[in-house]
């Protein structure tokens, strides 16, 4: 009975699949060095960008070589080893991707609490955000957000004047509700937490009638 004989990879077809990559990883840190130096100069976190992006285009190369030889291959058990390594090392990069942009993460929350922890209490001494842009219309919803800055974080109450009737300031800073009466109406906020407080300057918010 005649046979088939089964085709394999010799060794200079590693060798030439090695080659390959070898070539590629070179070219793609080239382009890696180039491109991020001419977008991130001066950052100091260029170097890492560099070998973050060339680690990885050089992964999805070898990925990319090894497919193509998978598909070369005719030997059944030979070709689903190829391809269950490949299923394998995606599944291992894309979860160490994710990991370790959660962590990155994580550290950024890390670093920022013990930066405010570090800074201490602060008193409000400006309003970031305090002259409403656009007119309110009767009988439509209505929302505000006032900020001022201060550690830790301000509460807001009406400090004179008169809010719109149907609006409320919420101690976050929220001013929303529908208003009910067009005219013009003036108040000041008064920011305040545990350390002082600060009162903006003259707020005006105009109500006018809703369109017919």
């Amino acid at each position: 009975m005649p046979t088939i004989a089964a085709s394999t990879v010799s060794f200079s077809h590693v060798l030439l699949l090695l080659g390959i990559i070898v070539v590629g990883m070179l070219l793609a840190g080239l382009v890696v060095i180039w491109g991020r130096h001419s977008v991130t100069a001066g950052s100091s976190t260029e170097a890492d960008s560099v070998v973050r992006s060339w680690i990885a285009i050089s992964l999805v190369m070898g990925l990319l070589v090894f497919c193509a030889a998978a598909f070369l291959v005719t030997e059944p058990s030979l070709r689903n080893t190829l391809f269950g390594g490949l299923i394998a090392s995606v599944s291992g990069a894309t979860a160490f991707y994710f990991s370790t942009k959660a962590a990155d993460r994580a550290r950024a929350d890390i670093l920022k609490a013990a930066v405010t922890m570090s800074q201490g209490p602060t008193a409000p001494t400006e309003f970031l955000a305090a002259a409403p842009p656009t007119p309110a219309l009767v009988d439509q919803p209505y929302m505000y957000e006032f900020a001022a800055n201060g550690l830790p974080a301000p509460e807001y109450v009406l400090a004179g004047g008169e809010l719109p009737d149907g609006l409320k300031l919420t101690a976050d800073g929220k001013l929303a509700g529908t208003p009910k009466t067009p005219g013009e109406y003036k108040f000041s906020i008064r920011a305040a937490n545990l350390v002082g407080s600060f009162t903006s300057e003259e707020v005006v918010v105009t109500v006018n009638p809703a369109a017919p």
